[in-house]
């Protein structure tokens, strides 16, 4: 086997072992955001349309300011 040919499958082996750590981290982390959304109750599957739902975002409660200086 000619030396070229051994460099480029060491190479592709190693990008490959990469690619495939990668993947499995990325489905890891995505998976464990799916639960705590879930678990949250900020998304729910409807099992009727077959499709994740989202609950709407709810608005920042509203502060009263105070006018003028401190008293």
């Amino acid at each position: 086997m000619s030396d070229l040919l051994l460099q480029f499958i060491i190479v592709a082996g190693f990008g490959a072992f990469c690619f495939g750590c990668g993947y499995l981290t990325g489905f890891i982390v995505t998976r464990n955001r799916w639960r705590e959304m879930i678990k949250h109750g900020v998304a729910h599957y409807n099992s009727q349309t077959g499709l994740w739902e989202w609950e709407p975002e709810k608005p920042a409660p509203l502060t009263r300011m105070r006018r003028g200086g401190s008293r």
